[in-house]
């Protein structure tokens, strides 16, 4: 059967969206991509509100009219209805496998994204390129950094038992792909937190090196043809962030 392309809502600085495109791509899903300029407020026009009223990306707009956003919503969505074109160990057919994939993917949302995203959001975003460290709130970005780090030691101690987040699975499945582009955008974050911001003289340390069994994990998942063309731009500004750091004493991530 084939499928008319459907259009993604796609801004790359969005972890969420870099994993609904790396899916398109893994399963050579048709699509069309609409980028979304969040610093331009293109998610709060009214034509994209018609799209979106969560006011956030990735959104899609399937061939037949249909919208859908929120980034696991979308995963299994293009699962259901493209079941011929993807792979089987993205969402398993076995019903105790599917359960371990949702209840990674629910906890994701309500127990490390939010940590992720506050830090990388005021300890890069507003603090550097937005050019507002004054902005920052401190104490909250420590207590972030601290929920983070519990989070990732906890995805260390899973990754124990096997090659990827499910156990007893040899590939990734929408749980690791979801979770991978998420803390890929850790990367950005200098050694110390705080560098960019006005208590740059506290530290509030982080280093993925901490978490031997993730980052091996970490490179698995950059081995998928998808990887490299999705996060192009993300690494142009890895580079370049670091290379900040370097000149100023900071060791890379």
């Amino acid at each position: 059967m084939s499928f008319d392309a459907l259009t993604l809502y796609y801004e790359p600085g969005s972890p969420p969206c870099r994993g609904v495109l790396m899916f398109l791509l893994e399963n050579g899903i048709p699509h069309k991509i609409q980028r979304i300029k969040l610093f331009e407020k293109d998610h709060l026009k009214p034509e994209y509100l018609r799209i979106n009223p969560f006011q956030k990306v990735p959104a899609i707009q399937d061939a037949d009219g249909f919208f859908l956003a929120e980034s696991h919503a979308i995963l299994k969505y293009l699962i259901r209805t493209r079941a011929s074109m993807v792979q089987d160990h993205w969402y398993p057919s076995d019903p105790q496998k599917r359960a371990k994939i949702d209840e990674l993917l629910d906890w994701h949302h309500s127990s490390f994204s939010w940590s992720s995203k506050l830090t990388v959001w005021n300890a890069v975003m507003v603090a550097k390129f937005m050019n507002q460290p004054q902005s920052v709130n401190i104490p909250v970005v420590e207590f972030a950094v601290g929920q983070m780090k519990k989070s990732l030691g906890t995805l260390e101690s899973i990754l124990d038992k096997g090659p990827f987040m499910i156990k007893g699975m040899e590939q990734p499945s929408i749980a690791d792909l979801s979770l991978f582009v998420e803390i890929e955008s850790l990367r950005l974050l200098p050694s110390n937190v705080l560098y960019y911001t006005q208590a740059k003289d506290r530290t509030c340390s982080f280093s993925l090196t901490e978490y031997p069994q993730l980052c091996q994990w970490l490179d698995r998942m950059r081995t998928l043809k998808s990887y490299s063309p999705v996060h192009q731009s993300f690494q142009k500004v890895v580079s370049m962030l670091q290379s900040s750091q370097l000149k100023n004493g900071y060791a890379k991530i």
